[in-house]
């Protein structure tokens, strides 16, 4: 999982669930993806990631999985989606914590530790990446890790705007903009 130094010195980081692929409701919560069937990746995410030039930048993943804990996600159902993931889209890392609240893992965000690891691992200063989520978790664990937060709004997250990312938007293209800025 090496990367070219030389060109590729900035990172994009997404959430995945809500951001790269729909959220599922269970009666009134807000849920992951449980099995491979309910998943399905977002089209405004596409159409994002095909405007996104790879020779600038690296995309990872991190997404909090804590339904691999609870008994309520099978693994192999994990590993599918990611597997089905690395197929269609070039990320450089898909990066899940699969701990439960009760764990106090280091990965699971709010904690940095994922992002962490991809700065860490693959050579990138902070103020070289961002990370795009739907979650006041994500936009925590960016601040701690030291990277630009985007938030995504969507209809379910009202009750959490005031996470203080550094930018909120309503659709992934409006990124656009922010990554010409990173060049």
């Amino acid at each position: 999982m090496l990367i070219n130094k030389d060109h590729r010195e900035r990172a994009i980081i997404f959430d995945r669930d809500g951001v790269i692929n729909d959220v599922i409701l269970r009666g009134e919560t807000i849920s992951s993806p449980r099995s491979f069937a309910e998943f399905q990746v977002r089209d405004d995410f596409v159409q994002l990631y095909e405007q996104i030039d790879p020779q600038f930048f690296s995309i990872f993943v991190v997404s909090n999985q804590p339904d691999v804990a609870r008994g309520l996600l099978p693994k192999s159902e994990l590993d599918r989606m990611s597997a089905a993931m690395l197929e269609r889209f070039a990320f450089s890392r898909i990066s899940c914590c699969e701990h439960d609240d009760l764990a106090d893992c280091v990965c699971r965000k709010p904690k940095p530790g994922m992002i962490k690891s991809i700065l860490d691992d693959f050579g990138f200063e902070p103020e070289n990446a961002l990370i795009v989520g739907d979650s006041w978790k994500d936009i925590l664990a960016g601040k701690a890790a030291g990277v630009r937060t985007v938030y995504l709004r969507r209809a379910y997250n009202e009750k959490d705007m005031n996470c203080m990312p550094d930018l909120k938007i309503d659709r992934l293209v409006q990124l656009l903009p922010i990554m010409k800025d990173m060049l």
